[in-house]
C-alpha cells in the first residue's frame, strides 16, 4: 500500500499491456477471473485509477495521525482466507467503533468477499441498514 502514495506510479503500473498488469496481479490475489478482468478493462483509464488508489491514498500512517471513534451503526465482515487483512487486525477494528457494532467472519472466502459472496454479504447489509433504520 505504500506504493501507492507515489503519484501516478500505481496507474501506469496497473494501465501495463492494457490492463493485463492488473488482471494477472489480482488473479494471484484470488479474485475470480471474470472480476479480474471487469477490474483489469478500466485499468487504463487513469483518472478511474486514481480514484480507486485515492482511497489507499487517504489511509494515514502515521500514529500520530489518529482517526475519530467511530459512532454510527458498523458491520465489519471479513473472511478467514484474507490474505491482507489479519484476523487480529480485523477483530482489533471494533475498539474504534462507540456506536454498534458487529463482527462477522465469513469462512472459506477470500478477500474478495462481494465478489466471491455477493448474496451473503447483501443479507448482512441488508439486516445491518434494517437495525440501523430501526434505532
Amino acid at each position: 500500500m505504500a506504493a501507492y502514495q507515489v503519484p501516478g506510479l500505481p496507474e501506469q503500473m496497473f494501465a501495463r499491456r492494457g490492463g493485463e498488469a492488473m488482471r494477472a496481479r489480482l488473479l494471484r490475489t484470488g479474485l475470480n477471473p471474470a472480476s479480474a478482468g471487469r477490474y483489469a478493462a478500466r485499468a487504463t483509464d487513469l483518472a478511474a485509477m486514481r480514484g480507486a488508489l485515492n482511497w489507499y491514498r487517504g489511509l494515514p500512517f502515521s500514529l500520530r495521525e489518529r482517526t475519530p471513534a467511530i459512532s454510527v451503526p458498523t458491520l465489519f465482515v471479513w473472511s478467514d482466507g484474507d490474505r491482507f487483512v489479519s484476523r487480529a487486525a480485523a477483530e482489533s477494528c471494533g475498539r474504534f467503533v462507540t456506536g454498534p457494532y458487529q463482527f462477522e467472519v465469513f469462512p472459506g472466502a477470500s478477500h474478495w468477499l462481494p465478489e466471491e459472496t455477493p448474496d451473503k454479504v447483501a443479507d448482512h447489509l441488508v439486516r445491518q441498514f434494517t437495525r440501523a433504520a430501526d434505532a
